[in-house]
């Protein structure tokens, strides 16, 4: 025999044969072939010894009986040659057993996201899982079951869950594979499921922790607007000499108040926001609730300043003492505002004098000044006056003047020095308050290059000046800087 009747065999349902069936009606050892029936399905051996049969769930499915029991039939042939009757020879022996299918519980395994993100957690690998809200003050969870499995491979049919936390599996709503929840920040949900499979069995409960947590509030200064009146009531206009009462609005624009006093710097420009020079600074010691304002004050003494177009740019905490939510948007600029030269103090009228160079041809790589005088014919005086000088059109620096008085002139030098033969165009303009005055003055240069002759001494012959056949033919720059080495003493002076 093989089994013994009722016995509970694992999956698969490996039946070994651990003695070879005798049935003896004479003398002789019978040597059996074996078969197994199982509701007349046939499983063949005829070796000795027999080997392992093993018994498929499905075959076990499809020829149980109504309690979930298959029976098989094992029989034994053997031929006994000391029978005298032949037909007594050929005999047959068989053995009845019942085999009971395992049936262990399911295994609950669920799954969380962020509804919307799909990054997906297993919560029976990680039971104890935090979320934090991103806005408002909930999150929105979806819950997954269907990885849940049957060791027997029955098919899971129930999925059991307690989103309420009142230790209920599978009441009002908490039922089905994927169910989704909103939960509030601040709290930790004890949640839980159990799965159950065809044959009623069911799982162990698998609890797991869900922690919501809010996000990092913090502050976020901005400057919402910046206001600007004339002390002087009575002035709808600017002019150099009057104080101009700046008034920044400091706002908190976060969720959450200011922790620490913070420094506003306030800034001014006179070329359209190019570049920006300080005015001065103001601590913020109040503390800023979310969602309130500070109003700093600071009067702009314009006293020191030339008439022309200003910005004021206000940043607030600009060494970024506080941490906020964003630390990009703390800056605000105004627009233009026209400063007026002071009534009465007179025009002013900006010309070139002259523009003479030391020589107008010169040899390759030999420097040369060009020497400029401007004069002012206004009645007014003349405050941080550039002079740009260009090669052929193409800027290449410019040197400044702090003061041209009226009727007075002021003289300045520009080194240059050509590493190319050609006729260069140098040309100089006049910048007053960020306009350019009067025409572009020009003065052209003659480069020459020397040719090398056989010389007594074998080397570079001097070249006449006044032979030209050496030279090449002379043309004008217009456009390139690559031909040309200008160099300039640069006066780098605080700007107003």
């Amino acid at each position: 025999y093989i089994l013994e009747d009722g016995d509970t065999i694992d999956d698969p349902f490996n039946v070994t044969v651990s003695e070879n069936i005798k049935y003896d009606k004479g003398t002789g050892d019978a040597e059996p072939t074996g078969h197994i029936f199982g509701n007349l399905k046939e499983i063949r051996w005829d070796d000795d010894p027999v080997p392992t049969i093993t018994i498929s769930n499905d075959d076990f499915e499809d020829f149980k009986d109504d309690q979930n029991n298959l029976t098989v039939f094992v029989l034994g042939e053997y031929y006994n040659e000391s029978q005298a009757d032949p037909n007594q020879r050929h005999r047959w022996a068989w053995k009845t057993v019942t085999i009971t299918k395992p049936n262990n519980p399911p295994v609950a395994v669920p799954w969380v996201a962020v509804e919307g993100k799909w990054e997906w957690f297993n919560l029976s690998q990680e039971n104890d899982v935090t979320f934090i809200v991103e806005s408002g003050n909930e999150i929105t969870l979806i819950f997954d079951a269907s990885r849940s499995w049957d060791p027997d491979e029955d098919a899971v049919t129930e999925w059991r869950w307690d989103l309420n936390e009142d230790g209920t599996f599978g009441g009002v709503g908490e039922s089905g594979q994927n169910l989704s929840r909103t939960l509030t920040e601040g709290k930790t949900y004890n949640l839980g499921l159990m799965v159950g499979d065809s044959r009623d069995k069911y799982s162990t409960i698998l609890n797991f922790k869900i922690r919501i947590q809010s996000p990092e509030r913090l502050p976020d200064l901005i400057v919402e607007e910046i206001t600007y009146e004339n002390m002087n009531k009575n002035k709808e206009n600017y002019e150099v000499g009057d104080v101009l009462i700046l008034r920044p609005k400091i706002k908190n624009d976060g969720e959450n108040d200011t922790t620490a006093s913070f420094k506003a710097f306030i800034e001014y420009s006179r070329d359209n926001g190019q570049t920006w020079s300080q005015l001065t600074v103001v601590t913020v010691d109040k503390v800023i609730k979310s969602g309130q304002f500070e109003l700093i004050s600071y009067n702009w003494d314009t006293g020191s300043f030339s008439h022309g177009q200003y910005r004021i740019r206000v940043t607030a905490d600009h060494e970024n003492v506080i941490r906020e939510e964003d630390e990009t948007n703390n800056h605000l600029m105004t627009n233009l505002i026209p400063l007026e030269e002071k009534t009465g103090s007179g025009s002013v009228e900006l010309s070139f004098e002259y523009v003479i160079p030391d020589k107008t041809k010169i040899k390759v790589n030999e420097p040369i000044n060009v020497n400029i005088s401007v004069k002012n014919d206004g009645d007014g005086e003349a405050n941080y006056v550039d002079i740009h000088f260009d090669i052929g059109g193409v800027d290449v620096y410019f040197l400044s003047i702090d003061l041209i008085a009226a009727g007075a002139n002021a003289t300045l030098t520009f080194p240059f020095t050509g590493d190319a033969p050609g006729t260069f165009v140098l040309g100089f303009r006049i910048k007053d308050d960020g306009l350019w005055v009067g025409e572009r003055s020009t003065t052209s240069i003659v480069v020459e290059k020397e040719t090398v002759g056989p010389g007594n001494g074998g080397g570079n012959d001097d070249i006449d000046e006044e032979d030209d056949s050496g030279f090449l033919p002379g043309f004008e720059i217009a456009g390139t800087l690559g031909a040309v080495t200008a160099g300039a003493l640069l006066f780098l002076r605080k700007r107003r």
